[in-house]
């Protein structure tokens, strides 16, 4: 699979819902920043990397010629840029603070512009992703400006679609490629390109076709109008905030002619691919990815036995490694079906991202190996910060052996035929060669040394000779995208080159395990990437398969008997299977008219680096975001708010404050608080002050919406609550971390004693000095919806300390469990329970209060208090409503709805003697709440969730007539 893939995340295309990334951001090693600058650019990189950090100003300053000139506009400011040496180093990154999948190659952040780009092991990929990202930079650059007036206009800017943003930014860096041109030669084959409509709507089946087809949109606009006229697209996109108007303005027709004019240009374009080989035709399918909506099937191995077939997939949102049978599968000579086998059995033996020792499969750059006895898998998996090999049972299910070898990153792992040595890719101070492993005694040797990226390496049937991908040329051009086969005799070192066709020559092995004459490999020198033989006793390559999406990654059984690869189909990827190539009519005719790409080009930069000087990092804040908000009423007066978060530029160090003021209570509220996130152990420090019955509106606590509609301090005369407090966050792993806060505080609380008997409290006038211990383990896995699948456990224990004998006193101890279990698409099965109990001198001043909309429902709001609470709930939760469409007063489709069913059950108690759950006379709950009902969901926007639900109290034996049942309202994210 070509290497550009890499740069885009593969959640976009498997996920028909948008998913936020499991674990936690764990920071495994500390680094120390050095910076190069020139006019444009400052290049941030670890010490000890200063090839990378250099090739990367290089590369920029080159890149700033091109996208100058191709957008019509000059940087109004300095980009920082940001090089990881790993893909691995690139995930602990506290420039953004969501988690980062495997899949994702770069970022650009909007606010300050800041590129940040890991080196994956190739100078070409390299300079693409850099290259990507600085197009991103360019776009916010026209779109927001700089300085506290891009901070403002950040928040009203327009949202673009996605295929202009991502599609100027691929064809901008990249030109045409590959990648693109089989993306949009499979769609048309296989009737499913979208409309330019439908891709402004992301109508589509993959996110993946927003770049790729936003591509060939660019590339339409260039050869049809100009290239110029990009850069105009954008520039009137951001002035008429309309794509509608924009196009118009620009090309002189309306949108839906041109959304015409682009799908007849690329039928011209690839019309003759319709000719070539699709699915059954060519190999019997063995996977298929829209029908078990895994998206994304590679790498796959055949067992020597030719029994079993095991590769990497999608399975429920995560990266999984599946094995199935493959003895029944027999195809015809003529590679049609000859006779349709049974569902071959699947196991799904390895699932990944939520569990610590397989947190991530390195789905876009590994390989799968059998072991001699067709009994053991031999791969590649991230965990704790580093890449390991492991050596995985398949009966047991369990890791035999586990190799971490002293490297930045490992790539393309491959078993030798006897299983006592393993080859691989890994990457050092920006330079990958290829290493052999000896499993026996854990020795690793290096094989290749020198600045060329070299992958794919296989050994021979006896062990001396390796076979591996490079783009090693005589010219020295490092980034050069044309990739051969190349062996090397392992004790000599004597290194010959077998392939000398254009293109990408890659993924080679032996074709016989007692012979070295023949090798089987996927090359893209027609323009198609394809199955090929290569005899050496005859010069010309035999290409053996014709498909027009493609074909990567062919392998054999050892009877070679079986040939197994992934092909491109219908927007996604899937394993096939046929019988081996071994006669000459077999052999493709090679096309008379070649695919050609030109590689992107770019000038030298003129000044160089020898002027540039090398310098420390250096700490400085600059405004992360900022928002604020006013207000005037005759019933409250005026009031205000104002958020704003600060960070360096590297995120170690954050501050984020928050003030709200609401003049008729004369209250000032705020909390500010200072993040050193540089280590391992994350420390927080911050002061507050709270003063008032609820919160004014704002972004970071939704539930302060709830506040308005059920306020919590209803039964406050006053409230007044000001202190200091220290966390620090310790994560074992993504997913287990150990918190632990101390509090100083003055809490000072006056309640209305003309009110019922529950809902009596007793003023509190203290000073807390606490201590707080919190163990987390969380691998859930949420989305806009809400969480999908996973489980999460929060055991709390606090104690506040009476140090001046007026003073609190007082121990609490909780637990929170939730566990969510995904039946299939949208159908979630949701349990959650929660256990509180708080004893010592002062339990009664903080006791725990239950009932209402996020604990009880259809009870009234916090009507049962004490200070033991315990609460289960049990949801259903499914879709309701797919899509609504609106024609008036503007066309457009809502989605989101969602239904659910629920139970909920609870209590809050003091006196453990008097609890009675039961009534015994009754058999009905006494002490002991319960309610059930349904209710609707629908999404605001990511996360913010519009919640109706219509429930009964239940008392095990009788409730309301449905007609009766209580409405409640809220908004909020889903427990």
């Amino acid at each position: 699979m070509s290497s550009k893939l890499r740069i885009f995340t593969f959640l976009c295309l498997i996920s028909p819902i948008q998913i936020f990334s499991l674990g936690a951001k764990v920071t495994w090693e500390d680094l120390d920043w050095e910076v190069i600058s020139s006019e444009h650019f400052d290049v941030h990189y670890p010490k000890g990397y200063d090839t990378l950090g250099r090739t990367a100003l290089l590369y920029a300053e080159e890149a700033n010629i091109v996208l100058s000139k191709k957008l019509q506009h000059n940087l109004s400011q300095v980009i920082p840029i940001f090089i990881y040496p790993s893909h691995s180093h690139f995930q602990m990154t506290n420039i953004i603070f969501t988690t980062l999948d495997e899949g994702i190659g770069g970022f650009t952040e909007r606010i300050k512009k800041r590129v940040v780009v890991p080196y994956m092991g190739t100078y070409d990929g390299f300079r693409h992703v850099l290259t990507h990202e600085l197009v991103h930079a360019f776009q916010y650059d026209i779109l927001l400006g700089t300085g506290f007036g891009g901070l403002l206009a950040s928040q009203y800017a327009p949202n673009l679609p996605l295929w202009i943003i991502e599609g100027m930014a691929e064809y901008l860096s990249i030109g045409w490629d590959e990648t693109a041109d089989m993306t949009i030669r499979e769609a048309l084959v296989s009737d499913t390109l979208p409309s330019i409509e439908q891709m402004t709507t992301y109508q589509i089946r993959s996110g993946y076709m927003l770049y790729k087809g936003g591509q060939s949109v660019m590339r339409y606009i260039a050869e049809t109008y100009d290239e110029h006229k990009i850069g105009e697209l954008l520039k009137d996109l951001r002035d008429q905030r309309n794509i509608e108007d924009a196009i118009k303005t620009n090309f002189g027709v309306s949108f839906k002619q041109f959304d015409k004019g682009w799908r007849l240009w690329v039928k011209r374009v690839h019309l003759k691919a319709i000719e070539k080989r699709v699915d059954q035709e060519e190999a019997l399918l063995i996977s298929e990815h829209f029908e078990d909506q895994s998206f994304l099937n590679m790498h796959p191995a055949i067992s020597p036995d030719g029994k079993k077939v095991a590769y990497f997939s999608i399975r429920n949102f995560f990266p999984a490694l599946v094995i199935r049978d493959a003895k029944e599968i027999k195809t015809k000579p003529d590679f049609s079906v000859n006779t349709e086998p049974d569902e071959p059995n699947e196991e799904v033996l390895v699932l990944s991202s939520d569990n610590h020792k397989f947190y991530q499969l390195h789905l876009l750059d590994n390989r799968l190996s059998f072991s001699p006895d067709s009994k053991k898998l031999f791969f590649c998996v991230r965990s704790g910060g580093k890449d390991h090999l492991y050596l995985f049972d398949i009966e047991s299910r369990s890791v035999e052996r586990s190799y971490t070898p002293a490297v930045d990153m490992i790539q393309y792992p491959k078993l030798s035929y006897d299983g006592k040595y393993a080859v691989f890719s890994a990457s050092i101070l920006g330079q990958t060669d290829v290493y052999m492993l000896d499993l026996q005694t854990s020795k690793v040797t290096q094989l290749t040394f020198n600045l060329f990226s070299e992958k794919d390496p296989s050994l021979s049937g006896d062990n001396k000779f390796i076979l591996y991908s490079s783009n090693s040329n005589k010219e020295k051009d490092l980034e050069s995208n044309q990739y051969h086969i190349f062996e090397q005799e392992i004790e000599t070192k004597k290194t010959t080159q077998l392939t000398f066709a254009k293109g990408r020559q890659v993924t080679p092995s032996y074709y016989y395990r007692t012979h070295n004459n023949r090798i089987l490999y996927a090359s893209n020198q027609t323009g198609i990437s394809n199955a090929y033989l290569l005899d050496k006793n005859d010069p010309k390559p035999m290409q053996i398969t014709d498909i027009p999406g493609g074909v990567f990654e062919p392998q054999l059984d050892q009877k070679y008997k079986k040939m197994i690869f992934t092909l491109y189909r219908s927007q996604g990827y899937d394993i096939a299977i046929r019988n081996a190539p071994n006669s000459p009519d077999e052999v493709i005719e090679e096309p008379e008219n070649m695919i050609t790409f030109d590689r992107a080009d770019y000038p030298i930069y003129p000044a160089g680096l020898s002027n540039y000087k090398v310098r420390n990092y250096d700490l400085r804040f600059s405004p992360d975001w900022f928002m604020f908000g006013f207000q005037y009423s005759s019933v409250l007066g005026f009031g205000g708010v104002i958020q704003i978060a600060m960070s360096d530029y590297l995120g170690n160090h954050t501050v984020n404050g928050y003030i709200d003021y609401l003049q008729n209570r004369d209250a000032l509220n705020f909390n500010i608080n200072y993040g050193y996130l540089k280590h391992r152990t994350n420390l927080y420090f911050g002061v507050y002050k709270a003063s008032n019955f609820f919160s004014i509106f704002n972004l970071t606590d939704l539930s302060s919406i709830n506040d308005f509609l059920y306020n919590p301090n209803f039964l406050l005369i006053s409230i007044n609550r000001f202190g200091a407090y220290a966390t620090a966050s310790y994560p074992f792993t993504p997913f287990l971390r150990l918190e632990g806060t101390v509090e100083i505080a003055r809490i000072e609380q006056e309640f209305r004693s003309n009110v019922a008997e529950n809902f009596r409290r007793t003023d509190v006038f203290k000073n807390i000095y606490s201590t707080n211990a919190t163990l987390i383990y969380n691998n859930v896995l949420y989305s806009p919806i809400g969480p999908l699948r996973g489980f999460l456990f929060r055991a709390s224990v606090e104690h506040a300390t009476d140090t001046t004998g007026h003073d609190a006193n007082y121990n609490r101890q909780s637990f929170d469990i939730r566990y969510y279990y995904l039946l299939g698409k949208r159908y979630i099965f949701a349990f959650r329970t929660f256990g509180g109990n708080v004893v010592g001198r002062d339990k009664n001043l903080f006791p725990y209060q239950i009932g209402g909309f996020n604990t009880i429902r259809s009870h009234p709001f916090l009507a049962y208090q004490g200070t033991t609470a315990l609460i289960t709930n049990f949801e259903f939760r499914f879709p309701l409503i797919e899509a609504i469409a609106l024609g008036f007063p503007v066309p457009s489709i809502i989605r989101g709805f969602s239904g659910v069913l629920f139970v909920d059950i609870g209590t809050a108690f003091s006196n453990a003697n008097s609890f009675k759950g039961f009534d015994d006379s009754t058999g009905r709950l006494r002490d002991i709440k319960a309610s059930f009902g349904l209710g609707t969901r629908f999404v605001l926007f990511p996360g913010l969730i519009l919640k109706i639900d219509w429930g009964t109290p239940w008392d095990l034996q009788t409730a309301l007539p449905i007609g009766k049942w209580q409405g409640i309202f809220s908004i909020g994210y889903e427990f």
